[in-house]
C-alpha cells in the first residue's frame, strides 16, 4: 500500500516542537523509509485514536493513532472541559485517577492528574497501581464527579488506554458518553499546557489517596460473602492465585483473608506487576495459556481451586477438578452460571433474597442465565454486550425506584467474557469480589463433600445442559478495520441470507440495523429495548444461537455459538458430563460452517 501525502503531512509534523525529541525521532526514522514503512505510518496517522463510549484503547507510540503523552493529555483536557461545562458543582466534586501494571501506566496516570489539575479540577489518584474495581469503589465513595482508569484490561502489552467512571462508579453512558467525546475531538493533540505533577501535589491540587479506601473496599468484599462457618472450618483449602503480572495481586490477597482463607499459593514469577507481561503472551484470563503456570503450581500442591485476574482486575479465571480429579479450566459462561446460582441459592437459604431481585446479563452470555434466575423465581433481563449496560441497568433500577415506580434490585450480573458483578457497591466488573466468591464456593463444597465440578453439573441437570464457544479473527491495522465492516456487510447481504437458511435459521436479529426477520416467512419487525450496535445474532430451530460482533476493545470480530441439550433429572454425573461433551461436536460443526463463510468473505 503506498503512503499518501497526506500521511507524509501529518507524520511530518510530528517531528517538531512541540512533540518531545523521542516521539521526533521515532517518527523520523518511519519517515526516512516512507514506502517501506507505508503500512505503519498510515495506521500511525490515517486518523486520531477513537475516543468512544468508555474512552479509549490502542498501541502505544508516537502518533494521532497511538497512545502517548499528547492523546491522554488531549483526551482529559476534553474530558476537563465537559466537567466544566457541567457547572461548578461537578468541578468542586474532583476526579479519582488510577491505573494498572502496564508500561507508562503510571505516567499516564499523572499526566491525566495534572491537566484535571490545571483545569483547577480536585484530583485524588492512588499511589500506587489499583484494579478497576477499587476506582470505581473510590469515586462512588468519595462522591466525585468522575473516575479515570489507565488500563487496556487484558489487551497484549503493547497496549495502554483510558477508561472514564461517572458519578456512580459506572462507565459513562449516554449522553454523557457522547458529549465528551465531542469535546475530545476538540482538543488538538499536542495543544494541552500543564505544569509538573509534583507542582500540583505541592499546592493541594492533586491529593493521593489514603490507605483507608483500601481498607473500606475490602470490607465491602467481606459482606458479600454469605457463609462464613463452611470458610472456617474449611479455611486451609489450598487456592492458588496469580494477578498475572497485574493490579489484583494485594485487594484480592487481602480480600481472602479478610473472609477467612489461610493458604492462598501465589504464582511467584506472576506475583509482580511488570507491563511486558512476561510469562503470558496475552494476560488474558479468558485464555488458557495465561493460566499454564497455575494451574502447574495448583498440580503440584494439590490444590483445589485456581483463580487468576488479568491486570486491571476486572476479569477473573478459574480451574477446578473435574470427576477424574484433574484439573480443567472453565470458560466465563460456566463461571457466571455458577456464581449466579450460588448467590441466588444462598441468599434464599438465608432468606435475604429481595422480592424484587433482578438478575442481568449481556446478549451473548449464555441462555443458562436465565433459566436459573427464573427458577429462583427472580427477574432477568438482558442488555448489550459491555458491563457499563449492566451498571446503567443498575441506574435504572434505582431511578425508577426513587420516582416512586415499581422496580427491581440489582443482585448479581455478568457476561461471559470473565467479567462478573455480585451487589451493587461497585457498577462496573469486579474481579476482586467475584475471586472471594468463587473461593468460598469452594469451601462449601468441600464442607458438603461435594466440588464445585459437581456443582456445575447439577446446575445442568436442573436447567438444561448448555455449551458455548467463541472464536475471533484478529484484523489489524486500516485495512484490517475495512475486512471487519466488509465481514458484517457480507453477513447482511445475499450470502448471509443463504447461510443462515442452510443452519437452519429460525430469526434473525440486527442490532444496527433494529430488525427481527422470521426465515420462514421474510416478515420483519423492530427490535425492541436495545440501542444500536454492530451485532448479528442467528436463532436456530434447534435452540442454537450464533452471534456476530466487532469487538469494541481490540481489532477483532468475535463470533458465539451456543447449544442446549435437554438432560434427565436422575441423570448421575456421568451421563451430564457425557451430553455437555457431546454438544462439543454440535458447535464444531456450527463454527465450522461458519468460518468457512468468513473465509469467502475475506
Amino acid at each position: 500500500m503506498p503512503i499518501t501525502d497526506d500521511i507524509k503531512k501529518t507524520a511530518a509534523r510530528w517531528t517538531a516542537a512541540p512533540f518531545d525529541r523521542d516521539s521526533q525521532e521515532e517518527i523520523k526514522m518511519l519517515l526516512a523509509d516512507a514506502d517501506s514503512n507505508a503500512s505503519e505510518l498510515t495506521d500511525r496517522f490515517h486518523k486520531r485514536l477513537a475516543f468512544g463510549t468508555g474512552g479509549m484503547r490502542g498501541i502505544m507510540g508516537a502518533g494521532s493513532n497511538r497512545v502517548n503523552d499528547y492523546t491522554i493529555a488531549a483526551a482529559t483536557q476534553g474530558l476537563a472541559n465537559y466537567i466544566k461545562r457541567e457547572g461548578a458543582e461537578g468541578v468542586m466534586k474532583g476526579v479519582v485517577v488510577s491505573f494498572d501494571s502496564r508500561n507508562n501506566s503510571s505516567r499516564f496516570a499523572k499526566i491525566a492528574a495534572s491537566v484535571f489539575a490545571s483545569n483547577g479540577i480536585p484530583v485524588s489518584i492512588f499511589p500506587i497501581l489499583h484494579p478497576v474495581p477499587v476506582l470505581a469503589y473510590a469515586v462512588r465513595s468519595l462522591g466525585s464527579a468522575y473516575g479515570v482508569m489507565v488500563t487496556a484490561s487484558h489487551n497484549p502489552p503493547e497496549y495502554n488506554g483510558y477508561k472514564v467512571f461517572g458519578p456512580d462508579g459506572g462507565q459513562v453512558v449516554a449522553p454523557h458518553d457522547k458529549a465528551i467525546i465531542g469535546e475530545v475531538n476538540e482538543v488538538e493533540i499536542g495543544s494541552v499546557v500543564y505544569d509538573a505533577y509534583e507542582d500540583y501535589l505541592t499546592a493541594g491540587g492533586i491529593q493521593v489517596l489514603a490507605e483507608d479506601m483500601d481498607a473500606a473496599f475490602t470490607e465491602e468484599v467481606a459482606a458479600r460473602i454469605t457463609d462464613k462457618a463452611a470458610i472456617s472450618r474449611q479455611r486451609d483449602i489450598k487456592i492458588v492465585y496469580t494477578p498475572i503480572h497485574g493490579s489484583g495481586n494485594l485487594p484480592v490477597r487481602a480480600g481472602l483473608k479478610a473472609v477467612g482463607f489461610g493458604n492462598i499459593l501465589i504464582v511467584k514469577e506472576q506475583e509482580h506487576p511488570d507491563g511486558d507481561f512476561p510469562t503470558v503472551a496475552r494476560p488474558n484470563p479468558e485464555e488458557g495459556p495465561a493460566l499454564k503456570m497455575a494451574v502447574e503450581l495448583a498440580e503440584k500442591e494439590g490444590a483445589e481451586l485456581v483463580l487468576a485476574t488479568d491486570p486491571d482486575a476486572d476479569r477473573v479465571g478459574m480451574a477446578i477438578r473435574n470427576l477424574d480429579g484433574k484439573l480443567i479450566l472453565v470458560n466465563g459462561n460456566q463461571t457466571g452460571s455458577l456464581l449466579i446460582e450460588y448467590v441466588l441459592s444462598s441468599l434464599q437459604k438465608k432468606g435475604s433474597l429481595p422480592a424484587d431481585a433482578a438478575v442481568v446479563s449481556t446478549i451473548v452470555t449464555t441462555a443458562l442465565i436465565k433459566e436459573i434466575a427464573e427458577g429462583h423465581g427472580v427477574a432477568w433481563f438482558e442488555t448489550l454486550t459491555g458491563f457499563k449496560h449492566i451498571g446503567t441497568k443498575i441506574r435504572n433500577f434505582e431511578e425508577a425506584k426513587a420516582r416512586g415506580e415499581a422496580s427491581h434490585t440489582f443482585v448479581i450480573g455478568g457476561e461471559e467474557s470473565y467479567g462478573y458483578l455480585i451487589g451493587d457497591f461497585v457498577r462496573d466488573k469486579d474481579a476482586v469480589t467475584a475471586a472471594c466468591v468463587l473461593a468460598e464456593m469452594a469451601a462449601v463444597a468441600k464442607d458438603n463433600g461435594t466440588t464445585i465440578y459437581k456443582m456445575l453439573l447439577d446446575v445442568y441437570r436442573r436447567f438444561g445442559c448448555y455449551r458455548e464457544d467463541l472464536i475471533s479473527h484478529e484484523f489489524k491495522g486500516k485495512e484490517g478495520m475495512e475486512k471487519m465492516v466488509a465481514i458484517m456487510d457480507h453477513f447482511r447481504g445475499e450470502a448471509g441470507t443463504k447461510l443462515f437458511a442452510e443452519l437452519g435459521a429460525v430469526k434473525v436479529l440486527d442490532y444496527r440495523e433494529q430488525t427481527v426477520t422470521e426465515e420462514t416467512s421474510g416478515a420483519s419487525s423492530p427490535l425492541e429495548g436495545f440501542p444500536v450496535e454492530n451485532v448479528l445474532q442467528i436463532l436456530l430451530k434447534d435452540g442454537c444461537k450464533i452471534s456476530l460482533r466487532p469487538s469494541g476493545t481490540e481489532p477483532k470480530i468475535k463470533f458465539y455459538f451456543s447449544c442446549r441439550a435437554e438432560t434427565p433429572d436422575d441423570g448421575d454425573d456421568k451421563t451430564i458430563e457425557s451430553i455437555f461433551n457431546a454438544l462439543g461436536d454440535t458447535l464444531k460443526s456450527l463454527s465450522g460452517k461458519l468460518l468457512e463463510a468468513v473465509e469467502r468473505a475475506v
